[in-house]
C-alpha cells in the first residue's frame, strides 16, 4: 500500500466519505460510522498531516442509489475534477455509490488526475489497467448487492401480502385483534362516526355534502395516531373535503385487502436531478387484490359505485368539462357558449370590444345593454376572459405606438427604474396611467431625450450603482 502513495499523493488533502444509507442506521448500527471515522487514523498513518485531512460527513443518512441530495459526494467529485485530492478514503465501494454510473464517473476523474482511492482492503491507482479494473467490480458488485437486498425484502413483503398477513396501518374504523386479524373497531362513536361519512355520501352524492352535513351538526371526525405519545389513540378533529374522498376511495371499508396500489418511480427534475415519485396505480394493476378479507362497512358494489360518483363529480378532466351544468373555472359559461341562444352575437360582442376596451370595461358595457349570461347571471371579468381564451380573442392593449414603458425608459437611458419613477412622480416627464396602480407609459420626443441625457451627465444623485447596464 505504502508503495503508491507517492509524496505527490500526501502533498495534497486527503478526503475520508463518510456515509450510512439511513438516520435507523445511523443511530442504531454507529459500528460502522465509528470505523468510517477511524480511517482518519489510517491516513495519520500513511503521512498526511492533520491539517490536510478532510471528513465529509454531510452524507450521513443519505442512500447511495444516485447522487441527488449527496453534498458531500458532489464536492468530492468536483474537488477530484479539479485535481485537489490527493487520496479518496472509504470504508468500502457501497459507501461511495451504488449506482455504476456515478462510480465510473468518479473513479474516470481519479484516473484522470492521478488520484488514488483506499479501502480497508488496500490502495488502488484507478489509473493502472488492474487496479480500475478491481474497482470497477467492486462497484458493480455494491449496486448488485442493493439489488439482491431490495428482491429479497420485496420479494417477502409480496409473499406475505398475497396470504392477507401483511400488517400495515389501518385506517379510521379498524383494528388488529389479538390474533393479528383486521376487524372494526369495538369503539361505537368511532364506528358511527365512519357509518355516517357512507351514509351521508350516498344521500348527497359529493363529499363536499358530507362535510356541510358534519358542519352543519357539529360532529368531528377521528383518526389514529401513529408513533409518539399519542400513538393508538383516536383524535377527533374537523372533517375535510379530501379526508372524506380518501375514505370514499379506500377499498378497505368494502373488506378489500391491497397491496401495491401505489408505486414508486423515478424521474428527472429540470435540475438534472434523479428523484422518486410515488405514483398511484390503476386498481386493475395493484399487486394484490382479496376480496372478503375483512368485515367491510360497505359492500364492494357500493365500493365501485361510489367511485364512480366521485369520478364523475371532477371537474378538471377535459372530457368532462362539457358535462353537467356551467361552474367556476374551464366549465364557465359553457351553457352560454355550446347551447345558448345566440353564442355569436356575445362573442363578435366582445370581439369588437376588445379592441378598444379591457375586460372590466367589456362586462360593463354588455351589462348595460341588457345581456346576461346562459344561467340569467350578470358578465363579469372572469367570463369575458373566458370567452376571449375558448376564442383566441387577443386581450386590448391601451398602450400607443408611440409610448415606452418605466422598464424601456430605464433600458434606454441606463438608469435604475427608480430614476423613471422620480421623473414620473416629479413631473420630469409626461406619463400616462389608466387607472392608480396600472403601468405607465410614457412619451418621449427628440427634444426630452436631450435633455435626459443631460440631466443624468450632469446629476450627483444619480451614481454608477443605478447605472443598469445594457
Amino acid at each position: 500500500m505504502t508503495l503508491k502513495v507517492q509524496d505527490q499523493h500526501k502533498q495534497k488533502p486527503a478526503y475520508i466519505y463518510i456515509r450510512q444509507s439511513s438516520m435507523g442506521q445511523v443511530r442504531h448500527h454507529q459500528e460502522s460510522t465509528e470505523r468510517q471515522y477511524a480511517l482518519k487514523h489510517k491516513a495519520l498513518e500513511l503521512g498526511w498531516t492533520p491539517s490536510l485531512i478532510r471528513i465529509l460527513d454531510r452524507d450521513l443518512g443519505k442512500s447511495g442509489a444516485h447522487a441527488s441530495g449527496r453534498k458531500d459526494f458532489k464536492t468530492l467529485v468536483a474537488d477530484v475534477s479539479m485535481g485537489e485530492v490527493g487520496a479518496l478514503f472509504c470504508l468500502e465501494a457501497s459507501r461511495l455509490a451504488r449506482s455504476n454510473l456515478d462510480w465510473q464517473r468518479l473513479l474516470e476523474l481519479c484516473a484522470l488526475t492521478e488520484t488514488i482511492v483506499i479501502d480497508e482492503d488496500g490502495c488502488y491507482d484507478p489509473s493502472n489497467f488492474n487496479d480500475g479494473l478491481l474497482l470497477g467490480l467492486k462497484g458493480t458488485i455494491a449496486q448488485a448487492e442493493l439489488h439482491f437486498i431490495r428482491a429479497r425484502l420485496q420479494g417477502g413483503k409480496i409473499n406475505k401480502a398475497k396470504k392477507g398477513e401483511l400488517r400495515f396501518p389501518l385506517p379510521v374504523g379498524y383494528c388488529y385483534d389479538d390474533q393479528g386479524q383486521i376487524v372494526i373497531d369495538p369503539d361505537q362513536e368511532i364506528q358511527g362516526a365512519v357509518r355516517m361519512i357512507f351514509d351521508l355520501f350516498h344521500k348527497t352524492g359529493s363529499t363536499y355534502g358530507v362535510v356541510q352535513e358534519f358542519s352543519r351538526q357539529g360532529l368531528l371526525f377521528p383518526k389514529r395516531a401513529y408513533g409518539g405519545v399519542w400513538n393508538g389513540k383516536a383524535i377527533w378533529d374537523r372533517l375535510s373535503d379530501a379526508r372524506v374522498g380518501n375514505i370514499i376511495k379506500n377499498p378497505s371499508y368494502a373488506g378489500v385487502y391491497t397491496y401495491g396500489k401505489q408505486k414508486s418511480i423515478k424521474v428527472i427534475t429540470p435540475d438534472g436531478e434523479v428523484k422518486s415519485r410515488t405514483k398511484t396505480m390503476p386498481m386493475d394493476e395493484w399487486l394484490v387484490t382479496i376480496k372478503n378479507h375483512h368485515e367491510g362497512y360497505i359492500t364492494y358494489d357500493d365500493f365501485v359505485k361510489n367511485k364512480k360518483i366521485l369520478e364523475k363529480n371532477r371537474t378538471n378532466k377535459e372530457d368532462s368539462i362539457l358535462s353537467g351544468p356551467a361552474r367556476e373555472g374551464m366549465a364557465l359559461l359553457q351553457g352560454l357558449l355550446v347551447c345558448g341562444g345566440c353564442p355569436e352575437k356575445i362573442v363578435d360582442k366582445v370581439r369588437k370590444l376588445s379592441q378598444t376596451s379591457q375586460d372590466d370595461q367589456i362586462a360593463n358595457t354588455l351589462n348595460n345593454e341588457g345581456h346576461l349570461s346562459a344561467t340569467g347571471k350578470s358578465f363579469n371579468i372572469s367570463m369575458i376572459k373566458w370567452i376571449r381564451y375558448k376564442h383566441h380573442i387577443p386581450v386590448y392593449n391601451p398602450k400607443r405606438a408611440d409610448e415606452l414603458t418605466v422598464r424601456e425608459v430605464s433600458e434606454k437611458f441606463g438608469v435604475s427604474p427608480h430614476v423613471v419613477y422620480y421623473w414620473i412622480n416629479n413631473g420630469v416627464v409626461k406619463a400616462r396611467q389608466q387607472k392608480k396602480g396600472r403601468p405607465h407609459w410614457l412619451t418621449i420626443d427628440c427634444q426630452k431625450q436631450k435633455e435626459l441625457s443631460q440631466w443624468i451627465q450632469n446629476s450627483s444623485r444619480i451614481t454608477k450603482t443605478e447605472i443598469v447596464k445594457k
